[in-house]
């Protein structure tokens, strides 16, 4: 099976295997699906998980996130919060928890709205499998593109994020530092479909 990658702005074609089973006797029985477990779980699952996990701690402890920064969005200056990994290990440092309840207790809450944000695995994996197919090989290019300029250095976050923000809503905080391709895809059909 061919397989096209975007890479410093180019289609770039490879040949791979037609099946699973093709995939694994390169590898490792098995290997294939926690190749494509680990994909699913850690864009789809993790940052719906992460946001909701975070977020009923702030409501469990009333300890909210810190403001660590200001930065320009457009004309607009934002708040830079901390991150959910620099919150979360205060928490614990804080050893900060719900009324009336343990660190374990608190954490079992916390977790309980994490899985429930994420729901059933099976709708996970099949909402990813459907992902791409409704976005033009046009957008996932310049979402690719998009994202390397990110990671480069060579930002056009501040324009992108002004106008994708009004249309991905809450998801726009699921980009974090290393979004998926999908979501900046839409993000930026979106953008071009606006000016």
């Amino acid at each position: 099976m061919k397989f096209e990658v975007n890479i410093l702005g180019q289609n770039v074609g490879f040949e791979g295997p037609n099946t699973a089973a093709e995939f694994d006797a390169l590898t490792s029985e098995g290997q294939c699906l926690k190749l494509a477990m680990r994909d699913i779980m850690y864009r789809p699952v993790a940052s719906p998980f992460r946001r909701a996990f975070i977020s009923k701690l702030e409501e469990l402890t009333s300890v909210k996130r810190l403001v660590v920064g200001k930065k320009k969005s457009g004309k607009n200056e934002v708040d830079v919060i901390e991150t959910e990994e620099v919150y979360f290990e205060r928490i614990k440092e804080l050893k900060v928890t719900a009324p009336d309840k343990t660190w374990p207790e608190t954490l079992a809450l916390a977790n309980e709205a994490g899985y429930a944000a994420v729901g059933k695995i099976e709708d996970v994996i099949k909402k990813a499998g459907q992902g791409r197919s409704d976005i033009a090989q046009q957008w996932i290019d310049k979402a690719e593109t998009t994202i390397g300029k990110w990671r480069s250095g060579e930002s056009s976050q501040e324009i992108f994020e002004t106008r994708a923000r009004g249309v991905l809503g809450d998801d726009w905080e699921g980009l974090g530092d290393d979004p998926s391709v999908e979501t900046v895809a839409k993000a930026i059909k979106a953008f071009f479909s606006e000016i």
